[in-house]
């Protein structure tokens, strides 16, 4: 019987483009607010985009292994997931060509659209996992993990204004039928009898 998991950091990602007049964007029919002097995202001056993660997952498990099938662990157990990311993108229409009079940009003709996902997944979970040593130091090995659950999705979606005008700020929750893999290959080294160093490659896909 184990208990495992790993936690990975919020990473950010951002995307800047400024083009003045030549910017367009997928957002259509602009709100009562927000339309800019041609449509806030249309032929805008610049627009950043940043993304957003963080993912940490535990797990406890029951390995069994026969001895008739060398090096080999069936695995069974449950699994919880968590990946909550965070997209939000900037548009300013005429900062650049046409700000005002102070220099500054004019905010009524500026927003910014978020959104947050936040997945929960509570799952039970099969697997594998095989190992071998090839020499008394060093071993290579493979697993493979699934898990089918319930996952508790909540979304918030929000458009803002430069002079903070809200537009929209709404949020739910749902519950709906999700699934996740994961594919490891790993090397371990035997550093002592009790001590082993393991490195590897680890590919996980959800949805």
């Amino acid at each position: 019987f184990e208990v495992s998991g790993f936690y990975i950091f919020q990473n950010n990602s951002t995307t800047a483009l400024q083009a003045p007049g030549r910017v367009d964007s997928f957002f259509v029919n602009p709100p009562l607010g927000f339309e800019g002097d041609n449509g806030l995202w249309l032929q805008a001056d610049r627009m950043s985009t940043m993304l957003s993660s963080t993912l940490w997952t535990v797990e406890a498990n029951y390995r069994y292994t026969d001895a008739a099938v060398t090096g080999a662990e069936l695995i069974a157990g449950f699994r919880y997931f968590d990946l909550d990311e965070r997209l939000s993108t900037f548009t300013d229409d005429d900062g650049v060509q046409f700000p005002m009079t102070n220099g500054l940009p004019d905010p009524t003709r500026q927003a910014t659209y978020s959104v947050r996902t936040h997945n929960r997944l509570l799952a039970p979970q099969l697997g594998f996992e095989w190992d071998k040593d090839l020499t008394h130091w060093l071993g290579l090995g493979v697993s493979a993990k699934g898990a089918w659950g319930a996952n508790f999705v909540t979304l918030d979606r929000s458009l803002t204004r430069g002079d903070g005008l809200v537009s929209f700020a709404g949020s739910k929750s749902e519950t709906q039928f999700s699934q996740m893999y994961e594919i490891n290959a790993f090397v371990d080294f035997h550093i002592m009898e009790r001590l082993t160093l393991r490195m590897g490659y680890n590919t996980l896909w959800f949805s």
